[in-house]
C-alpha cells in the first residue's frame, strides 16, 4: 500500500509497519493518509509531530515529575519485540492527544513509514534511549569506556528515564507486568537489545 504525500512522494506502508503500530489504536489508513497528504519534505528522512484538530488515541508515555529512586519497587513489563523490561504505569490508559508522530526513512529507492503513534505535544519532555540498550550498555561493560562517554549516556538515559512509564492499557506485553527497580534491572538486562 502507498500514500502520497503534498509533495508528490509515495511512501509505502508495508506489514512490517503494520506489525510495529497494531499495539496503537487510533492508527488507522485513514488518519495515515490524512497526515501524509500534509506533508512536503526533502532528504531521505523525515519525521514530524502533527496535530490534528481531534484527539486521535491515547498517547501511552507517561512522565512524572518526581523521579523514581534506583531502588525503589516499581511496576515493570517486558513489551512485545522487546527483550528487556520498561517501567509501567499500572492501570493506566494513557493520556487523549491530539498529536500524532511519524517518520520516513527512504529505503533503496522507496520512502517507507517506519513508525507511527499517539504522541505527547512536540514541547513535552521526551524521554530519549532507554538504558537498557545495546549501544549504551558498552560504556558499563567496556574497561575502556567505562568512565567514559558511553557511561555517561548509559547514566543520563537512566535519569531521563526515572521519570517515565508505559501506560499499562496501551502496550502490549510478552509477559505479566512484575515488580523490580531500577538497579536490578540495569543490572539483569542492559545490552540485550536496542531501543
Amino acid at each position: 500500500m502507498f500514500l502520497k504525500t503534498k509533495c508528490g512522494k509515495l511512501i509505502e506502508v508495508n506489514k512490517l509497519f503494520w506489525a510495529h503500530v497494531e499495539r496503537h489504536p487510533g492508527i488507522n489508513v485513514s488518519l495515515l493518509t490524512k497526515a501524509m497528504s500534509r506533508v512536503e519534505f526533502k532528504g531521505r528522512e523525515y519525521s514530524e509531530y502533527m496535530h490534528f484538530d481531534r484527539i486521535i488515541g491515547m498517547q501511552g508515555l507517561i512522565y512524572n515529575p518526581t523521579p523514581v529512586k534506583l531502588d525503589e519497587v516499581i511496576w515493570f513489563g517486558v513489551r512485545k519485540n522487546r527483550l528487556a523490561p520498561t517501567p509501567v504505569a499500572k492501570n493506566s490508559y494513557g493520556i487523549e492527544t491530539q498529536y500524532l508522530y511519524f517518520s520516513i526513512r527512504q529505503v533503496g529507492s522507496c520512502y517507507c513509514l517506519i513508525n507511527a503513534y499517539p504522541a505527547d505535544s512536540p514541547d513535552s519532555v521526551k524521554c530519549g534511549q532507554e538504558p537498557i540498550s545495546k549501544s549504551l550498555a558498552k560504556g558499563q561493560y567496556n574497561a575502556k569506556t567505562s568512565s567514559g562517554v558511553l557511561k555517561k549516556r548509559q547514566d543520563d538515559a537512566l535519569n531521563r528515564w526515572r521519570h517515565f512509564s508505559i501506560a499499562e492499557h496501551t502496550t502490549d506485553f510478552e509477559f505479566p507486568i512484575f515488580q523490580s527497580n531500577w538497579n536490578i534491572v540495569i543490572e539483569r538486562y542492559s545490552g540485550v537489545y536496542d531501543s
